[in-house]
């Protein structure tokens, strides 16, 4: 999956609803540093200026580091705080609810609206089982895809980009009407989320 496709679209959102941002990954791999890259990319589209900070925890399940990590970067003035960090994320979630001044977050591959329903300003999902039907179905019909398939925004069947109305500050319609536009335009190519 390109993850930068989607943490595009969250950085967009970020740096028009937001003063800073801090990214918060389980470790520094290609999928996650790829999806952080998206993220700057997506803000700075916005506000060339907009501060993002990234932090690296070393550990996919430590949610009271990915906290503290969190908790450290609101301190530090970012109203959006993000993870990618599998279970460790749940940290970062309560942080952005917790804190004593609370910040907005998103859902990365696990939908924690619930747990934060007043922070959680959208949710990405991508449902691999439904890529994995959908290519077995191709070579069934003797399509076969190329030897790597990479899904993106244009897998809508895959990634799923959705927004919770219940946030204290959900994301305006007019922002939503330009996320969409973004998307088409990743979809068709004419941006780039990353490096290649």
């Amino acid at each position: 999956t390109d993850a930068s496709q989607p943490f595009y679209l969250m950085g967009a959102i970020a740096a028009t609803m937001g003063k800073g941002a801090g990214l918060i990954g389980g470790m520094e791999i290609p999928p996650i540093s790829q999806a952080f890259e998206g993220f700057v990319n997506g803000a700075k589209s916005v506000n060339p200026d907009f501060p993002v900070s990234t932090v690296y925890l070393g550990s996919f399940t430590d949610a009271s580091a990915a906290k503290e990590a969190a908790f450290s970067m609101i301190s530090q003035g970012s109203d959006f705080v993000v993870p990618n960090a599998n279970s460790a994320g749940m940290g970062v979630i309560q942080a952005a609810r917790e804190a004593s001044t609370p910040a907005a977050t998103f859902s990365v591959y696990s939908d924690y609206t619930n747990a934060a329903p007043k922070n959680v300003l959208g949710t990405f999902l991508a449902d691999y089982g439904q890529g994995i039907v959908r290519i077995v179905s191709d070579i069934k019909n003797g399509s076969v895809p190329a030897s790597n398939v990479e899904f993106g925004l244009k897998d809508t069947d895959v990634i799923k980009f959705t927004y919770n109305d219940a946030a204290t500050r959900p994301v305006p319609a007019d922002l939503r009407k330009t996320i969409d536009d973004i998307s088409s335009k990743i979809v068709a190519g004419e941006i780039r989320t990353r490096a290649k």
